[in-house]
C-alpha cells in the first residue's frame, strides 16, 4: 500500500504518510522501464540478476534503482535518441531528467557502439537532476578506435537550461 489515509490530514501530514513501495523486475514488471513508469515517489525498483538490453528514461521521479549482483543493462545497436527534449545530442543508456535518482549495484555495458550514434553516447546522463551512483560499473562506451571522431561517456551530469532548474 502506498498511502495511509488519516482523518483530515494536512498536506504536511499526508506527505509523512507516504510509504515507498518495492517494485521487482522482472517479477512484478517485465522491464526496468515498465517499473519506472509505474513507480511513485520514493519507490525502490529491485532488479534481479540478468542482462537487460533496454534503454531507460526517468523523468520527474524520485526513486532508487537497485541491482542485485549480476544485474547488467546492456546497450544494443538499435538504441534511439530517447532523451529529446532533455538533451538534443546524447543517446543515453539511462537518461535521468528533472529527477532525483539513486542507482546502486548495476553494471552498464556499452558494447563499444559509439560509432553507431550520430553524436555522443553515454551510459548515464543526469540532466537538471540529482542523485547518487553507488557500486556500479561502466564499460565499453568509448569508440573502438582512439582516432574516432565519435564520443562516448560513462556519466554526464549537467543542467541544460532548456530543461529548467
Amino acid at each position: 500500500m502506498k498511502i495511509l489515509i488519516a482523518t483530515r490530514p494536512t498536506a504536511a501530514l499526508a506527505s509523512l504518510l507516504v510509504t515507498a513501495a518495492d517494485l521487482h523486475v522482472p517479477v512484478d514488471y517485465p522491464t526496468i522501464q515498465a517499473a519506472v513508469n509505474a513507480a511513485q515517489t520514493n519507490d525502490v525498483i529491485h532488479i534481479a540478476p540478468g542482462v537487460y538490453a533496454e534503454q531507460v528514461t526517468i523523468v520527474r521521479k524520485r526513486l532508487t534503482l537497485m541491482g542485485s549482483p549480476g544485474t547488467v543493462i546492456r546497450a544494443t545497436a538499435g538504441m534511439t535518441q530517447t532523451f529529446i527534449p532533455y538533451d538534443f545530442c546524447v543517446t543515453p543508456l539511462l537518461g535521468v531528467a528533472l529527477s532525483d535518482v539513486t542507482i546502486e549495484g548495476i553494471a552498464f555495458e556499452g558494447e563499444h557502439l559509439a560509432e553507431r550514434f550520430p553524436c555522443c553516447y553515454a551510459a548515464i546522463i543526469y540532466s537538471g537532476s540529482s542523485g547518487t551512483i553507488e557500486d556500479c560499473s561502466i564499460s565499453g562506451f568509448r569508440p573502438q578506435s582512439q582516432l574516432s571522431s565519435f564520443c562516448g561517456f560513462g556519466v554526464i551530469a549537467g543542467n541544460n537550461t532548456m530543461v529548467g532548474s
